[in-house]
C-alpha cells in the first residue's frame, strides 16, 4: 500500500494518515493532532489521492455497505463523490433496499450537487442464476442447493464486517466500563463463532480470546460460557493440551456444584463435560 502511494503520489507524505484510517502501521506519530485536526487531514488526505488518480486517468470509486456507513464515513464519502465534477471519476455505491437515515441523507446530498446520480435496483437471484454462481465458486456440476450455501459464504463475510465494525467503534469510544465491556465481549464471541463457521480457526480463537480478556470478574458464568467455546475450537483444531486448559479454565470459573446455581449454570457445566471428557480434571469422575 505504501509503495502504491508512492507511485501515485510521487511521495509518502501522506501515508502516516492513510495507514492510520486503515488501522495499518505507520500512523503512530499522529497521536498529537486532535480529533477535528486529524479528521480534516485525513480528509484532505483522501481527496488529493483521488485528485491525483482522476488525473492520471478514468477512475472507479468503490464505496460498499453505505448501509453499515457511520456519519464521518458518509461525510467523506460526500466530499470524494464531489470530485467527480473536476474529472472522469465513477463512484459506484452499494446499500440494501433500506438502507436507513443516514445513508439516505448522503443519497440526498448527491441529487441536488452538480454530478448526475443513477440508481439501480437488484433484485434477488432466481434458482438459475444461484445455479452458476454456485458452479462459478466451486466448480461445475454444483448440487442444488449450493447457491445458497454460496450466499450464505457471502452472509459471513458481511456478518464479520460487521462485527469488526462495531467493535471499532466501541474501541474509538474508548469508554472504560463494565458495561461497554461486557457488550464488547459479546461482539467479540459472536464475530468468533462466524469465524469458526467460517473455518478461520485461528483468527476465531483470538476473538474468543479477546472476549475472554473483556469479561470481568464477577461475571464467572460468561467467562466459563467462553472458555467452553474455546475449548471446543481448540478441539475441533487437533490442539488437545489447549482444550484441556481452555475447559479447566471453564470448570474453575463454575466452581462447586454449578447445576445448583440455576439451569444456565447447568448447562455450561455440561458443555464442558460432554466436550472436555471426564479426565481433564481429577474430580471430574466424582462429579459424573
Amino acid at each position: 500500500m505504501e509503495q502504491a502511494l508512492s507511485v501515485v503520489m510521487g511521495n509518502n507524505d501522506l501515508w502516516p494518515l492513510l495507514a492510520r484510517m486503515m488501522g495499518m502501521a505507520g500512523g503512530a506519530g499522529l497521536v498529537r493532532l486532535g480529533p477535528e485536526e486529524l479528521q480534516r487531514a485525513t480528509f484532505s488526505a483522501m481527496g488529493s489521492v483521488v485528485s491525483r488518480l482522476v488525473a492520471i486517468g478514468p477512475t472507479v470509486l468503490v464505496l460498499e455497505d453505505l448501509h453499515w456507513a457511520d456519519p464521518t464515513s458518509l461525510c467523506l464519502s460526500t466530499e470524494l463523490a464531489a470530485l467527480a465534477q473536476d474529472g472522469p471519476l465513477l463512484v459506484l455505491a452499494t446499500r440494501r433496499p433500506d438502507p436507513g437515515p443516514e445513508p439516505s441523507s448522503f443519497e440526498r446530498s448527491l441529487t441536488t450537487g452538480p454530478v448526475p446520480l443513477h440508481r439501480v435496483e437488484i433484485g434477488p437471484l432466481p434458482e438459475e442464476a444461484e445455479q452458476e454462481l454456485a458452479s462459478s465458486l466451486v466448480g461445475k456440476g454444483a448440487p442444488r442447493g449450493a447457491g445458497e450455501h454460496a450466499a450464505r459464504a457471502f452472509a459471513n463475510e458481511e456478518a464479520i464486517l460487521a462485527f469488526r465494525s462495531a467493535l471499532e467503534i466501541a474501541d474509538e469510544d474508548g469508554s472504560n466500563n463494565e458495561v461497554m465491556a461486557r457488550a464488547a465481549a459479546g461482539v467479540w464471541a459472536k464475530l468468533a463463532e462466524v469465524l469458526w463457521a467460517t473455518w478461520r480457526l485461528g483468527e476465531a480463537r483470538e476473538a474468543f480470546q479477546a472476549a475472554i480478556r473483556l469479561v470481568g470478574p464477577d461475571d464467572a458464568l460468561q467467562g466459563a460460557h467462553l472458555y467452553a467455546l474455546l475449548g471446543k475450537l481448540e478441539g475441533c483444531d487437533y490442539r488437545h493440551s489447549a482444550a484441556l486448559a481452555a475447559f479447566d479454565a471453564a470448570e474453575e470459573l463454575l466452581g462447586e456444584r454449578p447445576w445448583d446455581k440455576g439451569d444456565a449454570w447447568a448447562e455450561v457445566w455440561l458443555e464442558v463435560m460432554l466436550n472436555g471428557g471426564l479426565s481433564f480434571t481429577s474430580t471430574a469422575t466424582s462429579r459424573s
